[in-house]
């Protein structure tokens, strides 16, 4: 996933460098950026070492419960 959204990344900036300014070019640079902030949350969570507890603790910060597989 993380390579994806390098991908991703690295064609925003190509694109937004070869057309005009725009909205949508603007855009999907925001959200690839976003994302990739969001990047290190989900490999923590992708962890084979987080245990029952841990689980708990998460959904109790979320206030819903999780769907692991």
């Amino acid at each position: 996933i993380e390579e994806v959204v390098q991908r991703y990344g690295k064609l925003a900036v190509k694109i937004e460098r070869g057309l005009l300014p725009n909205k949508v070019t603007a855009r999907l640079r925001k959200m690839v950026d976003e994302f990739q902030l969001t990047l290190p949350v989900i490999r923590n969570l992708r962890n084979k070492a987080l245990k029952e507890r841990h689980w708990k603790k998460i959904e109790t910060e979320l206030g819903e419960k999780l769907e692991r597989n």
